[in-house]
C-alpha cells in the first residue's frame, strides 16, 4: 500500500483559522467605535478651549461680539460635525457676549459631547474650563461653568 503525504490544510483546520480571525476583527471593531467616539470627545472639547482663546484675545476692556469672527464660525461648524452642540452666552445678554448696552464682563461656552449629550464640556471667562452636566449649569447671571 502507498502513503500519501499529506501537503497542506485540511478543510477544518482552514475554517478554524478563518473563524479566529473572525473573531479577533470583531472586538477590534468594537474597540475602535469606542476610541472614535473618545476622539471625537477630544476634538469638541479642544474646539472649545480654542473658542476661549479667541474670547481672551478679542478681550480688551469688554468682551466684543467674538461670535461674528470667522474662527468662531469653522469651531461651531466642527463641533457640530463631530455631534456635540454649542451654546455661548455673555453677561449682559441671552445670545452671546453683544456689547449692546454697557460693557460685557465676561462669558461662558460649553458644547454637548458626542458620547453623552447630557454632559457637556464648558469654560468661562473666570478661567473654568470643566465637564459639566448641561441641566445643572445656573440660567442666571453671572453665566459661569460652576
Amino acid at each position: 500500500m502507498k502513503k500519501y503525504l499529506s501537503r497542506g490544510f485540511t478543510l477544518i483546520e482552514l475554517l478554524v483559522v478563518i473563524a479566529i480571525i473572525g473573531i479577533l476583527a470583531g472586538i477590534i471593531l468594537t474597540s475602535l467605535g469606542t476610541a472614535r467616539m473618545k476622539a471625537k470627545d477630544a476634538r469638541v472639547i479642544a474646539s472649545v478651549n480654542q473658542i476661549r482663546n479667541i474670547a481672551e484675545m478679542n478681550y480688551t476692556s469688554a468682551y466684543g461680539d467674538f461670535t461674528a469672527s470667522s474662527d468662531y464660525t469653522a469651531l461651531n461648524t466642527d463641533i457640530g460635525l463631530q455631534g456635540g452642540a454649542l451654546t455661548t452666552a455673555g453677561t449682559n445678554s441671552t445670545a452671546a457676549c453683544l456689547i449692546t448696552t454697557g460693557a460685557c464682563s465676561g462669558y461662558r461656552s460649553y458644547a454637548t459631547l458626542p458620547t453623552n449629550p447630557a454632559n457637556a464640556w464648558c469654560v468661562d471667562s473666570s478661567s473654568n474650563s470643566t465637564q459639566v452636566i448641561v441641566t445643572s449649569l445656573p440660567t442666571t447671571f453671572p453665566l459661569k461653568c460652576k
